[in-house]
């Protein structure tokens, strides 16, 4: 493994426990937790919604990745795209869990994501990629669509 894999590999681990941990320090333990955002997708003909502590993280202004609170939905892995709305961003890594089963990529040409919103409390966009049970490739490609919304958001 390459030194800047380890490196992103840490990195990403830290932002992930980051947001985790500051989204849970600022949640309530009422029913708010769908105003945190929303991550909406669809895979083999089901859709699938997470709302539990729906987080982005940015470091420097860079977006790194969007996550809910249990990892069952993950857009984005240490990425570092300087967003433009409307613009359409390739080679995004997916990862998605799917009645119990985890689906993954690699950063796919084929896989991508578009940003429509992009305020300093607001993040919304749309993603569509392909992604193999338990992210091995020797599994066949299955197509997924979705799009967030994201409120609550770590700029560091």
């Amino acid at each position: 493994m390459k030194k800047t894999n380890i490196l992103q590999n840490i990195t990403f681990t830290l932002l992930v426990f980051t947001i985790s941990l500051s989204l849970s320090a600022c949640s309530k333990k009422d029913s708010n937790a769908a105003q945190s955002g929303r991550i909406e997708y669809t895979l083999d003909g089901k859709t699938y919604v997470q709302t539990d502590d729906i987080g982005a993280a940015f470091v420097s202004g860079k977006f790194m990745g969007l996550t809910d609170g249990n990892v069952d939905a993950k857009v984005g892995d240490s990425q570092e795209i300087s967003i433009v709305v409307g613009t359409t961003y390739n080679k995004i890594r997916l990862y998605f869990i799917a009645d119990g089963k985890m689906y993954g990529s690699g950063a796919s040409t084929l896989n991508n994501v578009t940003f429509t919103k992009n305020d300093s409390n607001l993040l919304e966009g749309t993603f569509e990629g392909q992604v193999k049970l338990d992210g091995d490739i020797a599994n066949p490609a299955k197509t997924i669509t979705g799009k967030f919304t994201v409120k609550k958001i770590t700029r560091i």
